[in-house]
């Protein structure tokens, strides 16, 4: 009996500890697919992301960051969690989440972040991201979207450029410079989201079945499928 009750304590400190340290329920996960919603909706909506709507359109996918922090010990430094949703055949895949940080670039004054997206426009960025790290600027060509009208690109210059991207710092769209940002898997929110482990191969040659995409990533295509119409 007391072995028994010996080996039962053992299992709740464990289901605990792996309840903490893991995030089962994947809650900040969920919170993160919620928050990229609304940014692309801040970034995309209107006549200001007329632009933006019209390289999502022809785009190979997007990466999105909600709130990327300054970091308060290194001057300019920055860190943020996001997703990335690519496409295939011109539908939208469940997202995977990354983290971007390094680089360098100025805050508003009062700004503590920034919401970023980048918009992929070539298969050689698809392919970079394949990897677990990568460096804008250096991997891939990076430069800012026009903002509030088209863009005035032919449809065969716009895949000259790897990533188009949009900032926005306290509801104002600001230039900034990502050029050094490093960007790389974040596996155990992939895990805690997911309940198993995913890579972007996995995504990208469809592995994961529609019981195992969560209602918050349907709602995020969703909404990229509504923003890339054209």
């Amino acid at each position: 009996m007391k072995r028994l009750k010996l080996n039962l304590l053992l299992f709740l400190v464990s289901f605990l500890y792996l309840t903490q340290s893991q995030g089962i329920c994947g809650k900040k996960e969920i919170e993160r697919i919620e928050n990229c919603i609304n940014v692309v909706t801040e970034i995309l909506q209107g006549e200001e992301g007329k632009a933006a709507r019209y390289l999502l359109a022809h785009s190979k996918g997007i990466v999105i960051f909600p709130g990327i922090k300054k970091a308060a010990f290194i001057i300019g430094a920055k860190r943020g969690k996001g997703v990335i949703v690519l496409r295939k055949n011109g539908r939208w895949l469940p997202p995977y989440f990354v983290t971007i940080y390094g680089g360098s670039f100025g805050f508003q004054a009062g700004a503590k972040s920034s919401d970023v997206v980048l918009i992929i426009m070539t298969n050689k960025a698809v392919n970079s991201f394949k990897s677990n790290k990568l460096k804008l600027g250096i991997d891939l060509a990076i430069t800012a979207g026009e903002i509030g009208k088209e863009t005035g690109i032919s449809s065969e210059d716009l895949y000259k450029t790897d990533i188009y991207f949009y900032a926005k710092e306290k509801g104002v769209f600001v230039g900034i410079n990502l050029a050094g940002s490093v960007i790389t898997h974040d596996e155990d929110s992939n895990l805690r989201f997911y309940k198993k482990e995913v890579t972007i191969e996995d995504i990208l040659n469809g592995k994961l079945n529609n019981k195992e995409i969560p209602k918050e990533a349907k709602e995020l295509i969703k909404v990229l499928k509504k923003f890339s119409r054209i």
